[in-house]
C-alpha cells in the first residue's frame, strides 16, 4: 500500500470513525473521553521512548502514573459535570509528585546525587504537558452546548489542514519547501493549502449552522489560529523527533506512525481552538 492510499484511508476511514465516538454525546462524550484516556497512555509510551534516547528521565512506570491522574480527572469532571479547574489541579499535583520523588529517588550513582534531578524533573514535566494536559483541551470541549458540532469542526480543522497541506505540498510544493529546518520537506504551497481548508471548514460550519457559529469573521479567525497551531504542533514534534533521531514515534497507524504522529497536530490546536471558541461564542 502507498503512502498515499494509506493517507486516504486514513483520512477517509479514520476521521470518519472518530468522528462516530464524537457523535455518541451520552454522558457527556464519555466515549471519546475513554478514548482520550488511552491516547494518553500510549502517546506517554512513545514520547518517553523518543527522550529515552538522550535524556535523562525518571522511571518510565512513574511517569506513566503520573500520566494517567490528568486523563482520569478528566473523565470524572466530563461524566459528572465537574468543574475541569479539578483537571488543573490534577495537572499540578502530578508535576509536583515528580519534583518530591526526587528528593528520595534522586537517581544518580556519581558523586554528585541530584546532578541530574532538575533535567530529570523538567522531563516529566513536558511529556506530562504535552501529551496529558494539552489533550486535556479536547475533553473540556465535551461539556459545551453543541460539543458535537464544536468537536466535529475541531476534528475537521485540524485534519483537513494536515491533509490538504500535505497533498498541496506535493503537487504544488517541489519548489519551495526546504525553509524550515525541522522538517525540510514541509512547503509554503503546502501551509497555505492546509490553512485556506481549515478557514473553508469553518465559513461552510457557518453557512450550515449559522444558530451555533454565529458570526463569519469569527469562524475565518478560529479556522486561521486553529490551523496555525495544528501546523506548529506538526512541526514541534518533528523537533523532539529529530533531537533523538527518530523518523516515527511508533508504528500503530499505517501510513501516519505512531499514535503521536497522528495527534501532534491536536496537542498544540486544542488549547487554541478551545479559548477562541470560548471567547468568541461565549461558551
Amino acid at each position: 500500500m502507498t503512502k498515499l492510499l494509506q493517507r486516504l484511508f486514513i483520512f477517509f476511514i479514520g476521521l470518519p470513525l472518530v468522528v462516530f465516538f464524537v457523535w455518541f454525546t451520552k454522558y457527556n462524550h464519555i466515549l471519546l473521553n475513554i478514548i482520550i484516556f488511552f491516547v494518553s497512555i500510549i502517546g506517554v509510551r512513545e514520547m518517553y521512548a523518543i527522550f529515552a534516547h538522550q535524556l535523562k528521565l525518571q522511571p518510565k512506570p512513574l511517569i506513566i502514573i503520573l500520566a494517567l491522574i490528568v486523563p482520569i480527572f478528566s473523565i470524572i469532571c466530563a461524566t459528572f459535570n465537574l468543574p475541569f479547574s479539578l483537571t488543573t489541579l490534577a495537572f499540578i499535583i502530578s508535576i509536583i509528585i515528580s519534583m518530591i520523588y526526587e528528593i528520595f529517588f534522586p537517581g544518580n550513582d556519581s558523586g554528585n546525587l541530584f546532578e541530574y534531578s532538575s533535567a530529570r524533573v523538567a522531563n516529566t514535566t513536558l511529556i506530562l504537558t504535552y501529551v496529558g494536559f494539552l489533550l486535556s483541551f479536547v475533553s473540556r470541549m465535551t461539556v459545551w452546548e453543541s460539543s458535537r458540532w464544536f468537536l466535529i469542526l475541531f476534528l475537521l480543522m485540524v485534519y483537513g489542514c494536515d491533509s490538504f497541506a500535505w497533498f498541496f505540498g506535493i503537487i504544488l510544493g517541489k519548489n519551495n519547501r526546504g525553509f524550515i529546518k525541522a522538517s525540510p520537506n514541509k512547503s509554503i504551497a503546502g501551509f497555505i493549502g492546509g490553512i485556506s481548508t481549515s478557514i473553508l471548514c469553518g465559513i461552510l460550519a457557518h453557512y450550515m449552522f449559522p444558530e451555533i457559529f454565529t458570526s463569519l469573521w469569527k469562524v475565518i479567525v478560529l479556522g486561521l489560529f486553529t490551523s496555525v497551531a495544528a501546523i506548529f504542533g506538526d512541526l514541534i514534534e518533528s523537533v523532539f523527533k529529530r533531537g533523538s533521531a527518530f523518523k516515527d514515534s511508533g508504528q500503530v497507524i499505517p501510513g501516519r506512525g505512531g499514535i503521536l504522529d497522528s495527534i501532534d497536530s491536536i496537542l498544540i490546536a486544542a488549547p487554541i481552538y478551545y479559548f477562541c471558541s470560548k471567547l468568541f461564542f461565549g461558551l
